[in-house]
Order: structure tokens, then sequence, then C-alpha cells
């Protein structure tokens, strides 16, 4: 008899929690935490494609994201897809905040790209003026790998990025070594920097450069400073 009792309670409780349960949202899947964090790990490891592929599938989740979107610019410039890494850098620089790695990032390659024009804010007084601000960054970037003899690293982009808190916190500067891996950063506002090659992923270089008015540094890239020695910049995730 009291087993006969309690199975009506135990339905009933059944469909209240059942009914409870109905009006409250479903669980949000995990899938887009993991495109994400799958994709930064893709580029890190200089899988591009698949990087692309899952950060479109992740900003399908969340569009509004600055992070996806910069790094599926990033991962899609290294697969020369041109008209697509411009526009999610035109989307980077217009919703990124303005003094953000990411946007001076994304500015210095639509100026490069020739689809954005050269800011010209300083007028020529102020540039007299920056004259005697002024450095000049240059060098040669030769590694080794698995111990091998050095090679010149040919045509291998770099990226000098001035910091927070330094006169040159505005400064975005890049370019690419020559046949024989050297570069030159001329004229460039005397401050604190960032010399890295790589604005995502795992860098070979991740230097800081402090430079004085008037300078001309000469700075060697080799193995001795390479990240797995010496990282001024480390990140963690």
């Amino acid at each position: 008899m009291i087993r006969g009792a309690l199975r009506p309670v135990s339905l009933a409780l059944g469909f209240f929690l059942a009914a409870c349960n109905a009006s409250q949202p479903a669980p949000q899947p995990k899938a887009q935490a993991t495109d994400a964090t799958s994709a930064f790990e893709a580029l890190q490891a200089g899988d591009y494609q698949r990087a692309a592929e899952l950060y479109r599938h992740a900003l399908a989740a969340e569009p509004g994201s600055v992070a996806l979107h910069y790094g599926l610019a990033v991962a899609v410039s290294y697969l020369r897809l041109k008209d697509e890494t411009a526009r999610e850098f035109r989307w980077v620089l217009e919703l990124a905040p303005p003094g953000s790695e990411e946007a001076g990032v994304a500015r210095t390659w639509l100026v490069n790209a020739g689809l954005l024009p050269l800011p010209s804010t300083r007028s020529p007084a102020v540039a007299g003026q920056l004259g005697n601000q002024e450095a000049t960054l240059e060098g040669h970037a030769v590694f080794s790998e698995d111990g091998k003899t050095p090679k010149p690293m040919r045509r291998l982009q770099l990226f000098l990025v001035g910091q927070p808190g330094s006169p040159a916190k505005d400064e975005r500067h890049n370019l690419r070594t020559d046949e024989d891996g050297r570069f030159r950063f001329p004229k460039v506002l005397a401050g604190s920097y960032k010399l890295t090659n790589r604005v995502a992923g795992q860098p070979i270089w991740r230097l800081r450069v402090e430079l004085t008015p008037g300078e001309r540094k000469q700075l060697e890239l080799t193995s001795d400073n390479s990240v797995a020695t010496r990282d001024d910049f480390p990140e963690t995730r």
C-alpha cells in the first residue's frame, strides 16, 4: 500500500521537475570556447588553414569579439586572402581600443596594403621638433635550428611596437628583412618598443628595445636572444 502511494508522488515530482527544467534556458554549448582555443593553438602551430576555419566558426557564435576577428585576420593574411584580411582588419581597426596593439597592427597592414592613407598627424613644425627625438634601429637576423649552421632569415617580417607609458606608445612599424636577413627601422620616435617577428602565435624573438634620441642602435637577432633563452614579454594563457 505504501509503495502504491509513493508512485503517484514520484510521478508528480517528476512532472514538476520537468516543468521547472522546461522553463529554464538550456546550458550553452561549450563549442564556442573550444573553437576559439583550438583556433589560437592552430595559429601558434602555423596551421593557418585550420586556424581560419576555426575562427570563422567561433565568430558565428560570437560575431562581436575583437580577439576572434583579429585572429582570423592574422590567419588569412598568411593564406594571402587579401580581401578577407582587409575586411577583418578594417573591422578590428574600427572596433578595437584605439591604443591597442590589435588596432595598431590592423592600421599598419592596411596602410602597407595601400588600403588606408598613411597618417599625416604631424605638422611640419611638429615634425621638425620631433626630428631631434628620433632614432634608428638596424641589425641582422640569423637563426640556427637543431644546432645547424645559422642562416640569414630572408624576407622575415618584423614588428616594432611602442610600449605603454613610453613617448613611443602610439608608434607601430613593420618591415621585412632583405635577402641577407638585414633590417633597418629609420627615423622612429625614441622610446620603449617591443620587437618581434609575429603578432600572434609563437615568435622566434620577443625583445624589449630602448631607443634614445639621436641613437643608431645595432641589434643582432640570433639564437642567443630568441624566446628559447630570452623572452622580454612572456605571455600566459
